[in-house]
């Protein structure tokens, strides 16, 4: 059996053998990395056969772009390339399943603060979307919202993602690698960011 930097040379030498071989050596690896990742998010399980099938891409992608001269070797490069790739597919879908949510945001809040109107009030009774100034400010606050979420950064879109999918806190911190109070204090952070776009 030939190591990964022997199999990565016949590669660039166009060998389908080693392509398929260096597949069957880090198949394994790759698929317990979807499947731990997966697993946390249960909601997203119908999308794991996707998640798979980019990371094996991933796979083959990395051979095009690891250097000997890195300060890692193969493994631990495909590792975190794979890894890379399948939390950003994670927050993809996450945001597809969440817009809803992240519109609600701030129903504990008012709509506008120069109006007696509470976004509360719509879950209440969802017929006030029919009511002209509640639809005005609601529509206004929704716009609101989602800009500032596109502004937020890839770390704190995730935070905010995971604090809206059904994912626990302590998933959730081992998945940010971070102490339970120190996520639960990024997540209040975010959605104070969120809120406070209400505002403004």
């Amino acid at each position: 059996m030939h190591n990964a930097y022997e199999l990565i040379y016949m590669i660039h030498q166009k060998d389908e053998y080693a392509s398929n071989e260096l597949f069957n050596q880090y198949r394994l690896l790759i698929n317990k990395l979807v499947s731990d990742t997966v697993y946390s998010y249960p909601s997203l399980s119908f999308y794991k056969e996707d998640i798979q099938q980019e990371s094996y891409i991933t796979l083959m992608e990395t051979t095009q772009t690891y250097r000997e001269d890195q300060n890692a070797n193969f493994k631990t490069f495909l590792y975190v390339c794979v890894l890379r790739k399948i939390k950003s597919m994670i927050r993809h879908y996450l945001c597809q399943k969440n817009i809803s949510n992240i519109n609600t945001l701030s129903l504990d809040n008012y709509i506008s603060e120069d109006s007696n109107i509470y976004a509360v009030e719509l879950s209440e009774n969802p017929d006030k979307l029919s009511e002209p100034e509640f639809r005005f400010y609601y529509d206004e606050a929704v716009k609101k919202v989602n800009k500032r979420y596109e502004e937020l950064n890839d770390n704190d879109k995730l935070i905010l993602d995971l604090s809206l999918s059904k994912i626990s806190y302590q998933n959730a911190s081992k998945i940010l690698n971070c102490s339970i109070k120190k996520y639960d204090n990024l997540v209040q952070k975010v959605k104070r960011n969120i809120k406070n776009s209400v505002f403004e």
